[in-house]
This record gives C-alpha cells, structure tokens and sequence, in this order.
C-alpha cells in the first residue's frame, strides 16, 4: 500500500512523505504505513503521545514556552461563570455553557438581542394554551401510600391487552431501542406475562386478546421498576394513546418519591428510559428542552449507589441473563454519555468522577456480548470517545484548568478522533435515502462536532483571540454541525415513508425516526445558532478582512470531515448566507410533508423563529456597516451603532415570529426591512 493508513481511511490524496505525509503533518498524528497489507490501527496508534488532560504539563523545552505557560496562570476559566436569575430562580451556568459564551462581556448589541428573543417568549406564552395539547380532565389525582390501590386505578386506565403487547413488540423494534439498547426485551415480557392480567385467564387464548387488564401482580420483593418500565413504554409510545393523570403521576413518583426502595438494579434502566422519552417530546419550545437534565442527576446517583462499574464482579453473584446484564451496561455507558452531555450544555463538572466512580473495568469491552458487528464496533468507538471527552469537559468546568494552551490541546485530539474514520460521516453529495452516519454514531458526532465549536469560541471570547484559526474553527463548526443536523431531519423523514407514529403526545404526520431525529438534534441547532450568531455580532466590521469575499463559494468549506484548513479566512458574509441556505433547506423542501410534519413540532417552531430573529438582526446590521463605511465619519457611526438600533429594530418587535414558520407574515417580513431600511437613512442624516 502506497497511502499511508490514515489518507486510505479518510479516502484523501496521500503524498507518500516519509516519516510523515503531509496529511498526517498537519494534523500532528502518527503517520502509519502498512508495507503490503491492510491491518487496523487503533486510535491510540493514531493519537501518539498527544496530552489530553490538563495535569500533563506543556512542552517547556525552551524559554518562550516557559513564559508562554507563566503568563496564562491564572486563566481559570470559572471566572466566566454566567448567573441566570428567572422569576426568583437561579442557577450558574459554567464555562462550556452556550449561555455563558454568549454573554460574557455582553455589550448593548448582545442586550438588544436577547430582550429582542425575550419578547419573542412573551409571545410564545400568549399562544400556548391555544398550540398545547390542554391535560385531560383528571379524574384521580393520587399522594401513592398505598400502591396496591393505586394499580388498581391505573388498570382502569389502560389500552387494551391486544394494543398493548403490540406497543411493546413495536418499541422493541424501534429506532430508539435499536440505539440505546437499555432495557432486555425478554425480561420486560417475562414482566408483562407476569405481571399484568386481564380476566385472571391465559393472555394468550385467542378469544381474550381484546380484554382489558384486570390486576397488575406487584413481585413479592416488592420490586416496581420492571412494571414502571412496561407503563413508561405504553405511556409514550401507544398511538391515539392519552395516559391519565393517576398513571402519569405514578411515574413521576416511582421515579423521585423516597417511597419506593432505590436498591433495584433495574431503576437506574427505568430513569434513564424516563430521560429519554421526556427528551424526546416535541410540545417543548427550544428554551426549555434542557428541563429534564435532573434526570441524569438523579441516574448517576443510582448507578453509584447500585456499584453498577462494578458489574463484572458481581453479576455471578445474581440470575441474570447474558441479555439483562449487556442491558444493564449499555445503561452505564449512556448515562456516562449522558453525564458528560449535561455538564457540557450547563457547565457543571460532572456527576460520576473519577473518585467516586471505577471506569477500568467498564472500558474493557465484553466480547461475549450478545451484539452484531455494527453493535459491537458502537461499543468500541462509545469507549475511545468517552475516554477522551470527559477529561476535556470535565477540566473546562473545574478549578483545575489553569492554562488556556490546553484549549489547543483539547482541539487537537477531538479533531483526530473525530477526523480519523472510527466514526462514519457520509458525505453530504451522496444521493442516499439513509441517515448522514451510522445510527450509533450520531449522539457522538453531534456532541464532539457541538464541544469543537465551543472550544474555538470561548478562545475568542473568554481570551480575545482574532484568529484565522478560531474564526474558521467557529464558521466551520457552526456550518457543518447545522448542516448534519439539517441532514437527520430530512433522511429520516425519508426513511419513514409517511407512516405513522410511536408517541402519542405528537400530531399523527410525525413519524418515527423524524421524531427521535428532532429530539436528538434540537439542542444541538439550538446552541448553534446562538454562538454563530454571536460570533458574527461580534466579529463583524466594515473594516475587517474577513467582511467581503467575492471569491469565497459555499463548496470552500468542506463538511463531510473535521479538518480544518488554516491557509486563508472564511469571511463572515457568505458564511452567514450559506447559514441561513442551510436552514431553509428544511422548510422550503420540495416534499411539502416535511414541512408540515415541522411545524407540528413545537421544538422546530421555536428553532426557525430563534434563525428568523437571528437572522433579520444580523442582517440590520450589515446594512448599517455597509451604510456607515459609505461615511468619513464611518468609524462614529459603528461606536454609535449599539445606541441607535434600538429604534432601527423596533418594526422587528412587531413580528410574532412563530407565524413565521407558517409564511403568513411574508409580506410583513418585507415591509419590515423596507421601513428599516428608511430607518437607516434617518439614521444617516
């Protein structure tokens, strides 16, 4: 083999250099030929000795790097806390949080912005007795004393026996399942047999498959979970299925009620599905997606109080099958992810540390798994990436980040992981009906494409650096991370070929994948748009080289891999254009079902309303930079800017931007630029 191993993985032209191509050069990996056969090499092979955590010390080997590492001493990142004050609520959000990039240094501009967003809410709120599903009259509100009498009244309340064996069968073959893999589906139908009973008969006679359930037998060690497993499946996936408040509320307190014992193994599995049903609903807006994060909280105590990174040791101890504790695993991995995806968003260090927490045990893969290929490789990338990220979140959030040369560190090994082929990205000019990656991929690319964007942000705002690196790093990033998510949306609106819907709180056109796609990639196009939009605020002038590219096309960027091109700048203006083109992908999309499936979803309303506003705001902007460079006096128009857009952007406060999505304001839309653009011209005189 001519190519090295890594331009033969990534499919890039190798020039054959010796020791190392130019490929693997720059990028600082391990340049690695296989002399005549194609054999795999690990990660570890490909990282060399590149330092991901901070309490590795920097390259001192000469006298600017020792002052280079004195003066970054006290580059604590804690200090750019952001402090939420909500209606009497408060919470800090940390430095990896969007909240606090965003906000730190906030000028009048960025103030502007978030009232601008704040109204937009106000609006929200007006309308949301009229979009939301109203609760269903409750007929039994219930403190559960006794959950012997509360089953009683949830068996009242209960779909059929057909329709519910049939919700179960379905969820085990469904999408979300086939990813997280946290529940065993035998065990759950050893449960159902077990315990839920419809005329004291043999549920399987045929001539009883419509009865409704009777009784539903607690085990006698008490242990409720398995049930609460079985009930959160048909609460949230059973079609045309209403749950009453009696069942839902039984789940919230076998979840949080220190009424039930926390000393089953299976409550961990039965939080953690919680978690991700309640992720997964769309009658959200985007500002309070994040409200179920003390959920994760709440699993990583169980799992710590359970000993769960010790399965291995004690599973022998205990009947379970090869399936319930491969089961069991999978729920200690997601939660690990789950608990770095949290402290990522929020900015918190993490639940399960190092100290309190055994992971040598659990990287160790289990070759007896009962996994198929596709399945077993997931385990192996979940393990490097999990390896490497929660050192890099967890030092970002922690007094122990001294040094903002760790930032670089930290970027360097992400790109290689990500860069490296482990993880598969299809490029976005196939012509392919499937997703843009592998199914058990995507949680991990979104989240390491989503932390790379933050690390190139918080060096420009947390340390003032202008860059031709931190601005491709934030442009790229933003781009390529929306367009991914753009991508999921609209291939699983192919792959589920207009039929049906797994949860029963949507609007029947929201299919499967569709659904589970939006919960997945919500949160992600949500903090993109914010720290893009930032950025370009902020980095935006008249008189930088970046503002005005003739000969910049949106194919300069490459978005089906992480390398980044540091030879020239991406200017802020076509990236802006190509931001807003990628977004309207979604709803100007020849096939019209998708953009109704849309705009049945609360999340994605509030996602294009968030673009909207974003949009039109730095759109004001540019043109008061291109008016004002126009001037000799240029240079006291843009210091003037922050205190004159108010009145330029007061005809923007009368959009409700919500009827945007629907296209009713389009006319409006017009009038609105035309009337600031008089605005502007008042503005100049």
């Amino acid at each position: 083999m001519k190519s090295c191993h890594f331009c033969r993985k990534r499919k890039l032209k190798c020039d054959h250099g010796k020791p190392k191509c130019q490929q693997c050069s720059s990028r600082g990996i391990e340049c690695i030929y296989s002399n005549g056969f194609n054999f795999d090499v690990t990660m570890e092979d490909l990282l060399g000795n590149i330092p991901i955590r901070s309490k590795i010390p920097l390259d001192t080997s000469n006298k600017d790097s020792n002052n280079h590492k004195k003066e970054y001493r006290e580059d604590n990142l804690l200090k750019f806390q952001f402090f939420d004050s909500n209606k009497g609520q408060y919470q800090i959000y940390g430095p990896t949080s969007w909240k606090a990039i965003i906000d730190v240094h906030k000028n009048t501009l960025e103030t502007e912005y978030m009232n601008l967003w704040n109204f937009q809410k106000n609006k929200y709120n007006e309308r949301k007795p009229e979009t939301h599903l109203s609760d269903k009259e409750v007929k039994y509100w219930i403190h559960f004393e006794d959950a012997h009498s509360v089953i009683e009244i949830i068996c009242n309340t209960l779909p059929t026996y057909e329709k519910t064996r049939d919700t179960i069968d379905k969820f085990f073959s469904s999408t979300l399942h086939d990813i997280y893999r946290i529940v065993d589906h035998q065990q759950i139908l050893d449960a159902f047999n077990e315990s839920f009973l419809i005329s004291g008969t043999d549920p399987s006679y045929e001539g009883l498959l419509n009865d409704v359930f009777t009784n539903i037998h607690i085990p006698s060690d008490g242990n409720l979970y398995p049930i609460g497993i079985i009930l959160l499946i048909i609460t949230y996936t059973t079609p045309n299925f209403t749950p009453d408040k009696s069942l839902t509320s039984f789940l919230e307190q076998l979840a949080f009620s220190p009424s039930f014992s926390v000393y089953y193994i299976e409550r961990p599995q039965f939080l953690l599905l919680m978690y991700l049903f309640k992720a997964s609903q769309l009658d959200a807006p985007i500002w309070e997606i994040d409200r179920n994060n003390n959920l994760i909280m709440s699993i990583c105590q169980s799992c710590k109080l359970l000993g769960m990174d010790r399965i291995d040791k004690w599973k022998n101890m205990n009947n379970y099958s090869n399936g319930m504790v491969h089961a069991l695993k999978n729920t200690v991995y997601w939660t690990i992810f789950f608990d770095v995806n949290v402290s990522f968003e929020q900015g918190q260090t993490l639940c399960l540390s190092d100290e309190l927490f055994d992971y040598t045990e659990l990287y160790k893969l289990d070759t007896n798994a009962p996994e198929t290929c596709d399945h077993s490789k997931s385990k192996e990338n979940m393990t490097a990436f999990l390896k490497l990220v929660r050192p890099i979140v967890d030092d970002l959030n922690s007094t122990k980040f001294k040094n903002r040369a760790y930032l670089d560190d930290y970027i360097k090994v992400l790109t290689v992981f990500l860069d490296s082929g482990s993880l598969s990205i299809n490029s976005p000019t196939e012509l392919i009906e499937s997703l843009p990656a592998h199914i058990y991929d995507l949680p991990m690319i979104l989240l390491g494409g989503t932390i790379l964007l933050a690390l190139y942000h918080m060096k420009n705002k947390y340390f003032g650096e202008n860059s031709i690196d931190v601005n491709n790093g934030v442009i790229k990033y933003s781009i390529m991370m929306l367009n991914f998510s753009c991508q999921m949306v609209q291939r699983a609106h192919k792959m589920d070929s207009f039929k049906g819907t797994h949860c029963h709180i949507t609007d029947e056109s929201i299919s499967s994948h569709l659904y589970l796609s939006i919960s997945i990639t919500a949160p992600v196009i949500k903090r993109v748009i914010l720290e893009f939009h930032d950025y370009f605020l902020q980095n935006i002038s008249s008189s930088s080289h970046l503002y005005d590219d003739i000969s910049f096309t949106n194919s300069d960027i490459p978005l089906h891999n992480f390398y980044l091109d540091k030879t020239h700048a991406y200017p802020l203006t076509p990236a802006l254009q190509q931001f807003e083109s990628i977004t309207k992908s979604l709803w100007d999309h020849a096939d019209g079902k998708l953009n109704e499936r849309l705009g049945n979803s609360t999340a994605f309303t509030t996602i294009y309303a968030l673009q909207t506003l974003s949009h039109l705001f730095a759109l004001q902007k540019l043109k008061l930079i291109k008016l004002s460079g126009e001037s000799k006096d240029s240079e006291k128009k843009r210091i003037d800017f922050c205190n004159t857009y108010s009145g330029i952007s007061r005809n923007l406060w009368e959009i409700n931007a919500f009827d945007l999505v629907r296209n009713e304001l389009s006319q409006n839309i017009e009038n609105v630029n035309a009337e600031s653009e008089t605005s502007e011209t008042d503005t100049n005189s």
